[in-house]
């Protein structure tokens, strides 16, 4: 990797540990019940798109509100982020499309994102996705793509994909062609750190002390409810 390279994988470090979620999971509200009685404002608790931004997979309806992800496999919040995002899950209304979608900004992280897609296909994809987090959560900081790929591919083995299977999937066209996508999204919406949260294409989640109070949730919630209206 060059030194250019690296000055941006350190930046990317910086957004995902000083940027990045610290808000998000200060919030004593977090997996509380949404009080959507409350008031959220706009440039207070979300702000508003100029123009929608819209990832279609297989499984999208048109009929459903969407709720983004951008995640990073190398961001201890986004990590942190999981297990709530899970919950919240569990409860959520049948009407909402929920999307993780992984940042590239650079190429480690568009390496990361190709790994992220090449998990989509095992058996187990959840098992593998919690072993990612740990696995390149710890080598983060390594400087050669070619290492990285190596000890990544040490996790895929452990699930029946081997080196060249894996090398293939990272490789795919589908998969350059979602990361493509997913890259002009994060254009459109300025997503500059992780996790970011972006509700119906149109509202990003302000990661900020006024949502660490309400409860993140809680305004994620808010705005389904005025995607539900549109």
């Amino acid at each position: 990797m060059t030194l250019n390279i690296r000055t941006v994988v350190l930046a990317v470090l910086v957004l995902c540990g000083v940027v990045g979620g610290g808000y998000l999971l200060s919030s004593k509200n977090t997996d509380s019940q949404s009080d959507l009685s409350a008031e959220f404002a706009e440039d207070v608790h979300y702000r508003t798109l100029q123009a929608p931004v819209v990832f279609q997979s297989a499984d999208n309806a048109t009929d459903k509100v969407t709720v983004q992800e951008f995640f990073w496999y190398g961001c201890p919040h986004c990590q942190a982020f999981e297990p709530r995002v899970k919950k919240w899950l569990q409860a959520a209304p049948a009407d909402i499309h929920f999307q993780q979608l992984p940042v590239a900004w650079n190429e480690l992280t568009r390496l990361h994102a190709a790994v992220y897609y090449a998990a989509e296909e095992a058996d187990n994809p959840e098992v593998l996705h919690e072993k990612l987090f740990e696995r390149i959560i710890e080598i983060r900081q390594e400087r050669n793509i070619a290492s990285q790929i190596e000890q990544i591919a040490e996790v895929f083995a452990g699930h029946g994909i081997d080196s060249a299977e894996l090398d293939r999937k990272l490789k795919s066209p589908a998969a350059e062609t979602k990361i493509d996508t997913i890259v002009k999204m994060m254009k459109d919406a300025e997503v500059a750190s992780t996790p970011t949260v972006v509700v119906d294409g149109r509202w990003v989640v302000l990661n900020n002390e006024a949502v660490a109070k309400a409860g993140v949730f809680n305004v994620i919630d808010f705005l389904v409810q005025k995607g539900r209206g549109k």
